[in-house]
């Protein structure tokens, strides 16, 4: 079993118990938060559009530059909003916040495990694979993965500060994009690791994992042409373990056919949790806390057992072999 050890969280795992008014917090404008989450200028721009629809979403949801910015400040890229359908609409419904901090992650996933990689070593692999499965969907040729070849990963965390709430409530999100359907489809698990003055709001907690569905007709398994088949969601309500953190276990989507044939496969896995904490000692004044996942590579049949054995840690206990991402990590002022 493969092994992996991080010991640049080291000093996180220290920070994590100690956090007070002596810590010094890096603050961005908001321009800049909403750049490092993946807008540009004229997505900002569009904000100022009040009543214009300004996008229309993959579940035909109409969003105007007010509820785009509304969502953007909660924490909420383009990309994500895109996907929208009434579940999250529903759940942002009596929500208005300020977006006071990001932390975005780019990683390879190779035989050696998880490797930090720049923005625009991220973006390369994603141009030169999307326009590699662009053709790929439309050939009649066997065209996808057939061993666990290098993937990339992102993980991005972000933190808002909801409006007009008594206690003060804060809007914790965790998101994952792999660039490549996953060789592995087994079971992962995503957490984000909470700071001692941070409690969770009770059955605030979601976890939304999506997946572009595609089909061919082709009887011989791999064949296309690709036909686009609308895009698979699962929700999950309640987290797996909600003691030092917020966690979820969830079984990631496999390629399958039918017995006539026709056959589906599931592209640009992704997916985003979400939770609402309020602050419980008023004696800190500053906070962080971590995000991560872990991708397995054995099947197994129970629960993998997701927890937070220490301040700033996230594990399974299935003795299976797993790779952990590297974690994100926010600090951010109360």
């Amino acid at each position: 079993m493969r092994k992996i050890v991080f010991f640049c969280s080291v000093f996180l795992l220290l920070f994590i118990t100690t956090a007070n008014a002596s810590n010094a917090v890096e603050i961005k404008n908001n321009d800049e938060l909403l750049l490092d989450l993946g807008y540009d200028q004229s997505d900002i721009n569009n904000f100022t559009k009040t009543n214009t629809i300004v996008l229309v979403t993959s579940h035909n949801n109409e969003i105007t530059g007010k509820e785009l910015k509304k969502y953007a400040q909660l924490g909420y890229s383009e990309k994500e909003i895109i996907d929208f359908g009434n579940n999250e609409i529903s759940y942002l419904n009596n929500l208005e916040g300020e977006l006071i901090s990001v932390d975005k992650k780019y990683m390879e996933d190779d035989t050696n495990g998880m490797v930090e990689i720049t923005k625009e070593e991220y973006d390369q692999n994603v141009q030169e694979y999307l326009a590699i499965m662009a053709i790929c969907n439309l050939s009649s040729q066997t065209c996808s993965d057939t061993k666990p070849t290098t993937n990339w990963i992102v993980l991005t965390t972000s933190i808002s500060k909801i409006s007009n709430t008594t206690p003060q409530e804060y809007i914790i999100k965790h998101d994952f994009t792999w660039t490549k359907k996953p060789f592995y489809t087994f079971k992962d698990a995503i957490g984000v690791g909470n700071h001692v003055s941070m409690s969770p709001v009770q059955n605030s907690e979601y976890l939304k994992y999506s997946a572009d569905r595609y089909y061919s007709n082709n009887p011989i398994n791999g064949l296309g042409p690709w036909n686009a088949d609308g895009i698979a969601d699962n929700w999950i309500y309640t987290a797996n373990t909600q003691s030092g953190g917020i966690g979820f276990e969830f079984q990631l989507y496999s390629d399958w056919q039918l017995s006539t044939g026709k056959q589906y496969k599931y592209e640009n896995h992704r997916g985003t949790m979400a939770y609402r904490v309020i602050r419980n000692n008023s004696s800190f004044t500053a906070a962080n806390f971590s995000g991560h996942y872990i991708h397995t590579e054995q099947s197994f049949s129970g629960s993998l057992g997701v927890s937070f054995p220490a301040a700033g840690a996230f594990s399974i206990s299935a003795n299976i072999t797993k790779t952990p991402a590297i974690e994100t990590g926010i600090t951010f002022n109360y």
